[in-house]
């Protein structure tokens, strides 16, 4: 049994593909993602956040003032999921629930004096310098060309080329 552990562990420590494995795309895209977010939720770890919580916090920093629902549908997060986070967030002190200047049926969610502290003391930096860490492996360009590779596979044609007309 000692023999097979051994075995699945890498002189460094990391542990071994699993048989099979090394040619899964989808395998290794979710797990070097599941790393990644490993990583960066320990930097996150003494502001009390969580990658999805420091998302919601970047989204509103970089588009504005934006209800529960626009911020969730454009990062992907369910609605009940949305009203958690926010909860947390604002639990904490990062954001705060006002009424939209637009529309006063919804509510905007802003950040509030302490969360644009946090953000500008250090929250801004942690993603690039863990990103950085991570992907030290690699030369700048094929950091470059999975950015572009990423992209293309996450963002349709479509939606691309509008952006940018």
């Amino acid at each position: 049994m000692d023999d097979i552990n051994q075995r699945d562990i890498n002189p460094d420590g990391s542990p071994t593909l699993p048989p099979n494995f090394a040619n899964s795309i989808g395998f290794l895209l979710n797990k070097a993602g599941q790393l990644l977010t490993a990583q960066f939720e320990r930097e996150l770890a003494p502001y009390g956040l969580t990658a999805r919580n420091w998302g919601i916090l970047r989204f509103i920093d970089v588009n504005g003032n934006r209800s529960q629902q626009y911020i969730g549908e454009h990062l992907r997060i369910d609605r009940s999921t949305m009203v958690t986070l926010v909860d947390e967030l604002e639990r904490m002190g990062y954001v705060v629930r006002l009424r939209d200047q637009h529309d006063r049926r919804r509510y905007a969610v802003t950040l509030t004096e302490y969360g644009e502290r946090q953000l500008r003391g250090g929250l801004d930096s942690i993603e690039e310098k863990v990103t950085k860490r991570f992907l030290a492996p690699i030369s700048e360009q094929s950091r470059e060309r999975l950015i572009s590779i990423l992209i293309s596979l996450v963002v349709p044609d479509d939606a691309a080329s509008s952006d940018a007309g």
